[in-house]
Order: C-alpha cells, then structure tokens, then sequence
C-alpha cells in the first residue's frame, strides 16, 4: 500500500471512532513545510522562472517566477521534490524541484508523498463528531400514584481541527554568474595565406585559421556566449557556436599582406579574444585567450 492510500485509510478508521479522532487527523493536518526537505539547508533557485509539474520528473504545467509565494504540502521520498497547491488551481496538487524554492521556516515535518493527494480527502479529515443520548422517561405507577423520572438531555458536541496554513516559500534570485573555463585557442598561432606583393607560398603548408573555444555552464541556462576581438580588419564580435556545453568560434585566415610589414623577424603579431557567456538572469563572466598571427614573408626563403 501506498503512503497515500495508508494516509486514507487511516483517516477512514478514525472517523468512525470518537470525538479524539477529529484531534488526531487534525495533528495530522498540521505536517505542513517546505523546501528543506532533507534537512539539509535550502539551495537558492538558479532560474528567473521556474517550472511546476503534475508528477515529479512528469509533464510541465505551468510556471512561477521568482519571488512568487506558493504552498508546500508534502515532499517525495528522495527529497528532491517538494508538493505544492497548484497557483491556479487551488483544490490540485502538484510539484517543484525542490531546489527551485526558498522556505520561510522550519520544515522539518514535512509528510512524504508518492503524486496527487486529492485535496478533498485531506479536507473530510476536518470533521464534527456529534454525540447525544436522548431524552428518556422512567415512571413507575403504584395505586393511585404516579412518579416520572426524566434523564437530562446530554448536550450536543462538536469537535473541529483545521490545520494550519502551510508554509510560504519564495523563488530565490539568480545573482550567480555562468561558470566559463578551459579556454583554448587551437592552433595558438596562425599564417597568412599565400600570395602577396612577393606570391610567396609557405611550404611546407602551415595552419591559416585558429578555433578558440571555452566550456560554459549554468544552472539557470544560458542566453548567449560571444567571443571579441580586434586586428589588422578592425574589431570583431561574433557569437560562439554551441556543442553541447563547449562553444566556439573561428579566427581567421588572413589574406596576404594582412598585417603590416615589418622589416625584421619575427613578422608576427599577437591579439587577445575574448569569450564572455552571459545566463537567463543576466549575469556575465569572461575568460581570454591569445592568437598569433604571421605574416606570409616569414615563409620567404
């Protein structure tokens, strides 16, 4: 049997028992929290938005954005999740990464379920219990006598627990940047093409374009990743093509003739690119990586 389909069952049995059976169903009402679900401390949402759905890891239903207040009525198991009251449907239940909301307060007792407790069989456990006895008449007759006994009338009684209300949770902000590291630039230095004012031709052939990459990460998501950079053409921007969590982008080749002369070895001339990811919320980091270019006369000769 499910830890849901327990929980009923053990409010059936107890509303058929006494006035004390109101008071245990409604202690049992009161297991109400949110978000640390583990005991552990609550983990800052990521996202500017984030989703809730119909069963932990099932379909999206709908959103809340940060700094919504939702209910917390329960958790799963792992502990990973954690059951709300549905924002736009106060009589369903349904679930957030548990990671994604930010308690009020102490959530220690939270009850564990499987998916979709109906809000209509937590809500028959707020019962009335009504006990009478009614009224009863004694007589005893003797001759020419007659003695009538009444009962009191036992009062009515009503015995009624409502849990409290649950717990507010708020979406936490995303101040935390995308993580960006292990920047390379493959070949760090390149040729111009062949040709030129002398139709010089480097032999053997030697690299004329560079790939600077970077691996970005980010729990919210990420809105872009661009790499700059300026040379002999002038200043470039462009955005860096993704494969999976590493992004890319090309520099190069150049034209013979592209860099300005110089009289003396070593005709190069080194530039930084600049690769800068930026996530959903809005928050940057950067990291740099240095491209050499050589002009087409160091393969004269």
């Amino acid at each position: 049997m499910s830890e849901r389909g327990a929980a009923a069952n053990l409010i059936a049995t107890l509303l058929g028992g006494s006035v004390i059976a109101g008071l245990i169903v409604g202690a049992l009402l009161g297991l109400t929290g949110a978000a640390s679900l583990v005991g552990e401390p609550a983990v800052l949402a990521d996202a500017a938005v984030a989703s809730y759905f119909d069963c932990p890891d099932g379909d999206a239903l709908g959103t809340v954005t940060r700094g919504d207040r939702v209910f917390i009525t329960g958790r799963d198991a792992s502990g990973d999740w954690a059951e709300i009251r549905s924002p736009n449907a106060p009589n369903t239940r349904v679930w957030m990464r548990a990671h994604q909301v930010l308690p009020d307060g102490d959530t220690t007792d939270l009850p564990v379920f499987a998916c979709n407790v109906p809000v209509e069989a937590v809500a028959a456990a707020v019962t009335t219990v009504t006990t009478a006895t009614p009224e009863t008449t004694a007589t005893t007759e003797a001759p020419e006598t007659t003695v009538t006994t009444e009962a009191p009338t036992t009062t009515e009684t009503t015995a009624t627990t409502q849990a409290p209300p649950p717990t507010n949770t708020t979406v936490a902000a995303d101040t935390t940047p995308p993580s960006i590291g292990q920047q390379q630039a493959s070949p760090g230095t390149i040729w111009e093409l062949d040709g030129g004012a002398f139709n010089i031709t480097c032999s053997p052939p030697e690299p004329r374009q560079s790939t600077v990459l970077a691996v970005v990460t980010d729990d919210g998501g990420i809105a872009s990743v661009t790499a700059s950079w300026t040379d002999a053409l002038g200043t470039h921007n462009v955005g860096m093509a993704a494969g999976g969590n590493t992004y890319t982008a090309t520099v190069g080749p150049y034209p013979a003739d592209t860099w300005e002369a110089v009289s003396v070895a070593p005709f190069d001339h080194t530039f930084t690119v600049t690769m800068t990811a930026r996530d959903t919320s809005g928050n940057e980091s950067s990291v740099a990586v240095n491209v050499t270019a050589i002009e087409i006369g160091e393969c004269f000769g």
